[in-house]
């Protein structure tokens, strides 16, 4: 879940959906700045369902004792958000094993 404030109200935005946003601008990539043509497709892949795994986490926000505020990606608890990753990366190599790979590096760059 993407969390910030706003007039002491909270905004939630889920990661999926977020993922899926980013996904839409690759169209929009300049070509001549894209080096592996091949891969194209499966970056692409890669950048819609980067967050495929927060689906199941993002269903039912949970409740940051410390900061009083819903968890964030940023502060998840780390054992459950492992899970999630483990089985979205899986998810995300059935529709490309590159992808699936890329997923593994974005998220080991949060641990």
């Amino acid at each position: 879940m993407i969390v910030s404030t706003h007039d002491d109200k909270y905004q939630l935005f889920t990661q999926h959906n977020h993922s899926i946003l980013s996904g839409q601008f690759v169209p929009y990539w300049r070509d001549d700045l894209f080096i592996g043509h091949e891969w194209f497709k499966d970056v692409q892949i890669a950048i819609r369902e980067h967050d495929k795994a927060w689906i199941p986490l993002d269903k039912e926000p949970i409740w940051n004792d410390e900061k009083e505020i819903p968890h964030s990606f940023m502060d998840y608890p780390t054992e459950p958000k492992l899970k999630a990753y483990t089985n979205g990366a899986t998810e995300v190599e059935q529709l490309s094993p590159y992808a699936g790979y890329l997923n593994s590096l974005h998220f080991l760059s949060f641990l």
